[in-house]
């Protein structure tokens, strides 16, 4: 059983090769840290050459459906951040901008309202309403949904998922005068009710944390997403 797994996972990775990578990022740091979600802003900038030089495209979320529907066999690589940590604004955006990287930063309402902060960041500073504004007049950067409370979806009932979802869709399009049409499930969790709820609401895609590269058949509301880590 064990040896034919292993042929149907060869014979699917040879048949839907991999088109790129969208990795998440979640706090930047200028001094180094054992938290596996923390990498320096020194090691973000090596890396961003590193893929550079490799030949990757860096692409925006927006472009990643493209490139699945077309099979681009240029690499490429799309740069995600969770949360809304203010080192996102101070000390990634400098280094992106100034490399013309486009990026995501996916907001939570209740953090950048100032109603509640990630309870495993300590009192690592988010941002604000008025940092999202100022960051999303730079195209270089596409703000998405995150929720309103950054729960486990897939425990709630399907109307507090919709309401999870909608809720923080409507602020952050009223927020910043522009729909907003992309999403991350908190922690990577979510089931097949707050799929359809993310259709049904419009959203072009959908980030998870499988860990897994972009394939040709990766499925846009169930987006492989990478962890970006400081080896």
């Amino acid at each position: 059983m064990e040896m034919m797994s292993t042929i149907m996972r060869k014979w699917h990775n040879l048949t839907h090769p991999v088109l790129g990578y969208v990795m998440m990022l979640h706090r930047v740091s200028e001094d180094h840290d054992d938290n596996r979600l923390v990498v320096t802003a020194n090691y973000l900038e090596k890396a961003v050459d590193q893929f550079l030089q490799k030949g990757y495209d860096f692409i925006s979320i927006k472009e990643v459906s493209g490139h699945v529907a077309n099979r681009d066999k240029k690499r490429f690589v799309c740069l995600t951040f969770d949360d809304g940590y203010l080192d996102t604004l101070d000390l990634a955006y400098p280094i992106l901008k100034e490399k013309q990287v486009p990026f995501c930063l996916y907001a939570t309402t209740d953090y950048y309202r100032g109603k509640k902060h990630p309870s495993w960041s300590g009192d690592i500073p988010m941002m604000t309403t008025e940092h999202l504004r100022q960051l999303a007049t730079d195209p270089l950067c596409t703000i998405g949904v995150h929720t309103c409370s950054h729960p486990h979806l897939s425990e709630l009932p399907v109307d507090e998922q919709r309401r999870e979802l909608t809720d923080c869709k409507d602020d952050l399009e009223q927020l910043l005068g522009r729909e907003v049409k992309h999403m991350a499930y908190p922690y990577g969790d979510y089931d097949k009710n707050t799929v359809q709820l993310a259709r049904q609401l419009g959203f072009l895609t959908a980030t998870t944390t499988s860990g897994r590269p972009v394939r040709t058949d990766t499925k846009l509301l169930e987006l492989d997403r990478v962890t970006f880590t400081e080896s």
